[in-house]
């Protein structure tokens, strides 16, 4: 499918209802619709919410929708060349010392993303950040390593790799995203912002184990339920 690019930037093409519940705003690349936001905004509803959880999520929504349209000066796309994917995380963690410092484990992510679904996000064609996908099951997937270069943080581009990623993933009806982080036992201001990241966006802790990555770096898993097929913000 090509890319379909609605009014606040929003990728129409991505969501789980287009061309299904919703044929796409009647303005795109950016143009403003005349209401935002629209009837199909308010009619894609979890049941499981109450009318105050969804009107504040639709809010919530277009109000991001709007600070991207004026903010945004890059883009995302899915990368498929394996050598990209590696070169792209390469690149991007060697950036990134202060959440990723072994060289052991650089080296091993920048050969396993070949095989995973990759996202990135470029500022004009400089690569600026990135999320791979890996698959552990029929129901689970794992993002499996996300970079963004620290002076692109704060711009909503971590959000919206993660939100690319769920609108594939309920497409593809898997039920559950998880992440591995560093857990909150490990004393480390950097990780500290990067549970809270997760947590904004709906994921939530499940367990801490030291066995994953050994005594010193506690491995935090944090799960995210893709129940409802619809993105919580």
């Amino acid at each position: 499918m090509n890319k379909v690019v609605g009014a606040w930037g929003c990728i129409c093409s991505d969501c789980h209802i287009f061309e299904v519940k919703c044929m796409g705003c009647h303005a795109i690349e950016g143009k403003e619709c005349e209401e935002i936001p629209c009837e199909k905004f308010w009619m894609n509803k979890n049941p499981n919410w109450t009318d105050e959880q969804h009107k504040k999520i639709v809010e919530d929504r277009t109000a991001l929708l709007k600070e991207l349209a004026n903010t945004r000066d890059y883009f995302i796309k899915e990368i498929s060349d394996p050598k990209s994917k590696s070169n792209i995380t390469n690149s991007i963690l060697r950036k990134l010392p202060d959440w990723f410092g072994i060289e052991e484990a650089i080296i091993e992510y920048v050969d396993k993303v070949k095989d995973t679904i990759f996202y990135a996000a470029f500022d004009n064609d400089k690569p600026i950040g990135f999320l791979s996908l890996k698959f552990n099951n029929e129901y689970t997937c794992e993002i499996y390593v996300m970079g963004i270069k620290k002076e692109y943080h704060n711009k909503g581009i971590g959000r919206e790799l993660v939100e690319r990623a769920i609108s594939y993933l309920i497409k593809k009806n898997y039920k559950f995203l998880m992440v591995k982080t560093l857990g909150e036992s490990h004393l480390d201001k950097n990780y500290k912002k990067t549970r809270e990241f997760y947590n904004k966006l709906g994921f939530y802790p499940i367990e801490e184990i030291k066995g994953i990555w050994g005594e010193h770096n506690p491995c935090l898993i944090m799960v995210k339920s893709l129940y409802g097929g619809i993105i919580n913000v």
